[in-house]
């Protein structure tokens, strides 16, 4: 498969390694934290461990794809990214035991995602053009971010009080 067949379903695996992504910190607050009955603090750290094990992941497995073709890494790691996630789904019984497989979810997820912009870059560019591209990616995602972050800010105090004056 190639061309804009293979880049489609490409774009359709990193969707789905991005969902848990998405979904588990939206749940949390409505369904995890009254279920386990964490604190704030220890919501943070289970969000936080899916971070964690994504930071520790990315130098490894970035410099594997010089290695080692990145199509076998965006395969291994978006089973092992489904693996870890449906375990968390099914086994997950507090907050250590959601760190750990929500940590390993991370590691799953950096295994899928930057091998998987090195995959698609390696297949779609011209050798000069393959930098450029993967960085207008992850620009593109640093934004996303970004945008995200901002909604969740609270408002500054000024506007809470013109707000409450009236």
């Amino acid at each position: 498969m190639q061309g804009s067949a293979l880049t489609v379903k490409m774009c359709a695996g990193q969707v789905g390694s991005l969902l848990p992504h998405a979904v588990v910190p939206a749940v949390m607050a409505g369904h995890l934290i009254p279920l386990w009955g964490l604190t704030n603090a220890q919501a943070g750290l289970l969000a936080a461990a899916y971070a964690g094990g994504y930071m520790l992941a990315v130098p490894l497995l970035s410099s594997l794809t010089d290695r080692i073709d990145a199509r076998r890494l965006l395969l291994g790691g978006s089973l092992f990214s489904a693996a870890a996630t449906i375990a968390f789904g099914c086994l997950a019984q507090g907050l250590l035991s959601a760190m750990l497989l929500w940590a390993l979810a991370g590691i799953g997820f950096a295994g899928a995602y930057m091998p998987g912009l090195r995959a698609l870059t390696d297949r779609r560019a011209a050798p000069r053009q393959r930098a450029h591209r993967a960085r207008r990616v992850a620009e593109g995602a640093r934004a996303r971010r970004r945008v995200r972050a901002s909604r969740r800010r609270p408002r500054w105090p000024a506007h809470r009080a013109r707000r409450e004056r009236g």
